[in-house]
């Protein structure tokens, strides 16, 4: 899933997070997530420590096949800052949008619900005018090709590259484009999750699909 939760009239909160487990398990978990997260986001104000008291609260009583992966942040539309941590979740992408450079969102700590001592750290991104974020689950990389071939990370990187003067939306629409066109078909084998946040000229914008 992914959500954004307004914090105050500076402040966004922007998670996703992928439920590993099946059933009806790992529907419920997935709404004790949600909750605990809407609940404990309006409480902390550091990402580390709401996905601290997250993982204490799910350790408790969560079955070891059972656990999330889950980026938290928050984004100030007056800074363009990006704090976040990132439990065991797929690294977001970060484009800048004047020299196409990469990096990625790794900062935080374990996995979501296993281990009641897991520790989370936080960290500070700064954004500009074209920069762009992307967020995923790992069922967008793990897409395979009719030749077995998954769509990987490398590809994934390329094609931001070259769309990154797109809108948030439109990222989100091309992408799934590009997967059923590597994939050969409509129906994908696993979830998909993608949020996109795109610093436009003079607008703040955040995109997401699942």
């Amino acid at each position: 899933f992914y959500d954004f939760i307004p914090l105050d009239e500076e402040n966004i909160g922007i998670a996703i997070a992928d439920i590993r487990g099946k059933g009806v398990g790992a529907a419920l978990l997935m709404v004790m997530v949600r909750t605990a997260l809407r609940l404990v986001c309006r409480e902390e104000t550091s990402p580390a420590r709401v996905l601290k008291r997250i993982n204490d609260i799910l350790a408790i009583d969560t079955s070891p096949e059972l656990f999330a992966t889950i980026v938290y942040g928050v984004f100030n539309t007056e800074s363009l800052t990006f704090t976040y941590s990132n439990a065991g979740h797929c690294y977001p992408v970060k484009l800048h949008g004047g020299t196409a450079e990469v990096s990625y969102l790794d900062k935080g700590g374990m996995l979501l619900g296993i281990f009641d001592f897991a520790e989370f750290e936080s960290d500070t991104i700064f954004l500009e005018q074209g920069d762009m974020i992307f967020f995923y689950t790992d069922g967008l990389t793990e897409t395979e090709s009719p030749h077995d071939d998954m769509y990987g990370e490398e590809r994934l990187v390329d094609f931001l590259r070259e769309n990154v003067d797109l809108t948030a939306d439109q990222i989100c629409a091309k992408v799934e484009e590009d997967l059923v066109d590597f994939s050969g078909k409509e129906q994908r084998a696993d979830d998909l999750t993608i949020v996109v946040l795109k610093i436009e000229k003079g607008v703040k914008k955040e995109g997401g699909r699942a």
